[in-house]
């Protein structure tokens, strides 16, 4: 009984831990891409935010974009949420 319970332990442990690096991970990118938006509009990071959740909204694939794409959708989307 006491094997199933320190088992069980190790495994929440391992699923909380790779969930949480999979958030800042995630994090970071979401961080690199507010970051072009904000400098490619010229906006402050809070509307920069907006933009990129409009962006995914519109399933933009950030990873494979172009930087065309990138800037045409987030031109795209900052009319969308200013209008």
């Amino acid at each position: 009984m006491r094997f199933a319970a320190n088992f069980l332990k190790i495994v929440v442990y391992i699923i909380f831990k790779i969930a949480y690096t999979e958030n800042i991970k995630t994090e970071i990118v979401m961080n690199i891409y507010t970051r072009q938006i904000a400098a490619l509009l010229n906006i402050d990071l809070e509307t920069a935010r907006r933009v990129q959740d409009e962006m995914e909204c519109n399933d933009f694939d950030f990873s494979e974009a172009t930087d065309r794409q990138f800037k045409r959708e987030a031109k795209l989307c900052y009319e969308t949420i200013t209008a």
